[in-house]
Formats: C-alpha cells, sequence, structure tokens
C-alpha cells in the first residue's frame, strides 16, 4: 500500500525545530538563537530595523489568520477545506500548509539561489500551478522533500506527536504568568506607532470617523490597532483589555521550559532543557544580557520578580495615567 504520510525530508520531521510558546515567554529570542544554530532557512532575527523575528514559514503558524497575512497561500489552495483559521488547524493540515509554504518560495527566484543542488528539487522550477489540481498539489506536497534546517514558531500549544523526530520546544508559564504578561505589555500593547494613515485603510468609513475624532494625539498604541483590526470596538476599553490578557496568558503546558527561568534567567534549567532536546548548548552571555534586561525593563515600571498579579494588573490599568501619556482608554 502506498504511504501517504507527508514528511518533511522524505522520512520524518527531525529536521524541524518547533517553538510552541505563550506570547511574551521568549519565542522570538529563542527562534534567533536556534535559527542562528543550525543555520535554519529562511529566518530572519528580529533586529532594530525588524520588529519581531521571522520563522523559516514565515510566521505561518503564529498569525492566527492565514486570509489577512498569507495570501500567497490562500491563492494557492495552500490550507484545505479552505479553513482560514490557523488555531484548529489539523496536524494533517498543518503538514500540508508547511510544505506549500516552502513549495511555493519555488517561485521566487532568490530561493533556487540559495539552495544546494543536493536538495530534492522537482518542483524548484516549475512550482505550483494555478491550474493544478488538488491531486497534482497532494502529490507535489509528498513527493517533495526538504533536507535542511528549518524553525517554526506557533502559540499552540499541542503536543506535536505526530510531526516524527522534530525537535519540540515548548515554552509556558508554570508559576508567575503575570510577570512575562507584564513584559509583553510593555513590549508590545503599550507602544506608539504612526501609522494612523495605513490603519485608516484597512478599515471602515465608521471606524475611520471615529480614528479622526477620537485619537487626542498623532499616536495610535497598539493595543487600541490590535481592536481597530479586530473590529472589536464595541469592546474598546482599556480596563478589560488589560484583564482579558492577564487571563489569557496564565495557561501552563506539559513538558514545558519555565518561561519565567527562561525570559528572567532565574535558573540555568532552560538552557538545560533545550539542550537535551535539541542536543545544541545556547549557553551565552546575548542571552543573559536580554534576561537582565528584561528585569530591568520590568523594574523602570516598579514591577520587580516578587510584585504580585493584583499589583501588575493594577499597575497597568492606571498605566496612563501614572506616566502622564494622553491615550483614548474607552469609547
Amino acid at each position: 500500500m502506498e504511504n501517504t504520510e507527508i514528511t518533511l525530508n522524505g522520512t520524518d520531521w527531525s529536521n524541524l525545530y518547533i517553538i510552541d510558546y505563550a506570547g511574551g515567554c521568549g519565542g522570538e529570542m529563542m527562534c534567533d538563537i536556534l535559527s542562528d544554530k543550525v543555520d535554519a532557512q529562511f529566518s530572519i532575527s528580529k533586529s532594530s530595523t525588524q520588529s519581531f523575528a521571522i520563522d523559516s514559514f514565515d510566521n505561518l503558524y503564529v498569525t492566527p489568520s492565514l486570509v489577512l497575512v498569507h495570501t500567497d497561500i490562500n491563492q494557492y489552495d495552500g490550507y484545505k477545506y479552505k479553513e482560514s483559521n490557523t488555531q484548529i488547524h489539523s496536524d494533517e493540515t498543518m503538514k500540508h500548509n508547511l510544505k506549500i509554504n516552502l513549495i511555493h518560495r519555488g517561485k521566487q527566484d532568490y530561493y533556487t539561489n540559495i539552495l544546494d543542488k543536493d536538495e530534492t528539487t522537482p518542483v524548484y522550477q516549475n512550482s505550483i500551478d494555478l491550474a493544478d489540481g488538488p491531486t497534482e498539489i497532494e502529490s507535489l506536497v509528498k513527493d517533495t522533500h526538504f533536507t535542511k534546517n528549518y524553525v517554526l514558531r506557533s502559540h499552540r500549544n499541542s503536543d506535536w506527536s505526530s510531526f516524527t523526530n522534530a525537535k519540540v520546544i515548548k515554552i509556558y508559564p508554570l508559576t508567575n504568568s503575570h510577570l512575562t504578561q507584564s513584559l509583553m505589555m510593555l513590549k508590545r500593547w503599550v507602544i506608539g506607532h504612526s501609522y494612523i494613515e495605513e490603519i485608516k485603510e484597512a478599515v471602515s468609513p465608521s471606524i475611520q470617523e471615529w480614528i479622526e475624532n477620537s485619537v487626542l494625539t498623532d499616536t495610535l498604541y497598539s493595543w487600541q490597532c490590535e481592536l481597530i483590526i479586530e473590529m472589536g470596538l464595541q469592546a474598546f476599553n482599556w480596563d478589560s483589555f488589560v484583564e482579558d490578557r492577564f487571563a489569557m496568558h496564565s495557561n501552563e503546558s506539559k513538558n514545558s521550559i519555565p518561561a519565567t527561568d527562561w525570559v528572567f534567567g532565574t535558573s540555568t534549567l532552560p538552557i538545560t532543557m533545550i539542550k537535551t532536546i535539541t542536543e545544541i548548548d545556547i549557553s551565552n552571555d546575548a542571552i543573559k544580557t536580554w534576561q537582565q534586561d528584561n528585569v530591568d525593563l520590568l523594574a523602570q515600571h516598579g514591577i520587580s520578580m516578587t510584585s504580585t498579579k493584583e499589583e501588575c494588573i493594577a499597575y497597568f490599568k492606571n498605566y496612563w495615567d501614572l506616566n502622564n501619556i494622553p491615550c483614548v482608554t474607552e469609547i
């Protein structure tokens, strides 16, 4: 009987490094480090000009929606059953999409230039054609093999057992999730942006009018952008946003690297666990500097490693007044 299992390298997924983590738990830093260590293809490290890390699959399973971000995957029927919500994809659909993602890059000239000739490359010249039917595309997915190393980031909190021999790194808060969430609030949600016009172009006229009439400065903050893009103006309230974010990040995961230890350097356990999982020693001074910077950023806002969840929530609910920042916090 024909083997219909989808694999990455023709045998299994052993050249895939999966970083499954809760937001704010240092998954991007882990992606940068591992990508460098294993020479992961197509990944781009976070830098002064790049606001977030890009994994080998163009962050395909970091965003919850394929339609808005991966129109190329949509165009080529890259996801089965036309299901755009990546959070509910089956493992089979994920495997299909990950390989479609790599195959599709065969239509881009730079891809062929990067690859060594020892890759199995029956599709890099022809890639996926819009005229290809489901049967041809499925054959392409199963018969195309990628033997270099790849890194995938995800927030799925899955067991990944069907990805045979993949190196799975899970980073979730086993304790003190309010500290990693506080860091997330500071690094992401209270950051200001000057791209009001770009946001306005993506929303309805009524929301454009709200932006023009309600924003007090030339700055939109990330939490505002999130609610605007999600069409969540009916829930536009900063206090509720804070409560929701702190509630969302109380989840745990089995066999997980303790997020607080990794993000703030409170123990060396994460380094040991990574070496066990990947056989790679990732320890370096850059990690220690990053961890200390995280501790220092919280300290700048009066948050210490012993602050309680209640104290952190209270601080962020009063964030704009305490820091004397004009910001629309409810409508």
